[in-house]
């Protein structure tokens, strides 16, 4: 009894969870209150100029190293954290909406994104500078934008797309090496055509974990439990197999579940 009740639980954890992601999954971020005399606007990267008093400001390539995250409007976010009416709240972690420029080239879900020459404004990351995330959706041709002018050093004005793109916070050199959950992200981006949000992919490799679980689990238990009575009493032959023909009709349900479970999130 006490088995089966382990494996009802297992069982109802991988529906609420199923079920869960599709009510934090939309804003799935966590910010903090911060100090400015600056107003933003809702995904502008800032840095953090002040540590003493908590004072942010837009970031640039002379305060880029001290880059903290991206502007959020109030309640955007999963989680805020001192909260009030005279502060600026800054998402460092999870998935926001970040302004970015085509300055360095259109962007396409898993490409680095570094700061542009435009203050507190993102762009395709050049591969050596600091870069404050992930994309996970694009900012191309077809994607809305406005148009901004600025003047390079030699006097010439360009024209720059900007516009927004779905951002995975990972603040960090752009040299560094891709980590694990990114490989896998990029990977379900390429079965998908489409990008994965990091919550949702962290959300179907815990249901794909539970799964594998449920089923080792009820294997082992149902088959420890078999050979015990088989060897207590060795004529219950076809009881044996019995239970195991059960257990392997379960375990193949578990398993199509969890699938469809990891499918309807990712996809």
């Amino acid at each position: 009894m006490r088995k089966q009740f382990i494996l009802f639980v297992i069982l109802s954890l991988l529906t609420l969870i199923a079920s869960g992601p599709m009510t934090f999954a939309v804003s799935a971020s966590i910010s903090k209150a911060y100090n400015s005399s600056e107003k933003f606007i809702d995904g502008e990267i800032v840095s953090l100029v002040n540590p003493k008093t908590n004072v942010v400001a837009l970031s640039d390539y002379h305060n880029q190293s001290s880059m903290i995250g991206i502007v959020e409007g109030e309640n955007q976010g999963l989680v805020s954290i001192d909260p009030n009416l005279s502060s600026v709240q800054v998402a460092s972690y999870g998935d926001v909406e970040a302004i970015v420029s085509n300055l360095n080239g259109f962007i396409s879900p898993g490409d680095k994104i570094a700061l542009s020459p435009i203050s507190g404004i993102g762009m395709k990351s050049n591969g050596t500078s600091q870069i404050i995330g992930i994309a996970e959706s694009s900012f191309n041709s077809s994607s809305k934008y406005i148009s901004e002018s600025i003047q390079t050093t030699s006097g010439k004005k360009i024209i720059t797309r900007v516009g927004y793109v779905r951002l995975l916070i990972m603040i960090g050199s752009g040299q560094g090496n891709v980590s694990i959950i990114q490989r896998v992200q990029n990977f379900a981006q390429s079965l998908t055509g489409k990008p994965v949000s990091y919550t949702r992919l962290i959300v179907a490799l815990i249901i794909a974990a539970l799964g594998i679980v449920s089923v080792v689990t009820l294997i082992y238990s149902g088959v420890d439990g078999t050979l015990i009575s088989f060897g207590r009493n060795p004529l219950a032959k076809d009881n044996f197999f019995k239970v195991l023909k059960n257990i392997s009709i379960i375990s193949v349900l578990i398993i199509i579940l969890t699938l469809i479970l990891v499918y309807i999130l990712i996809y």
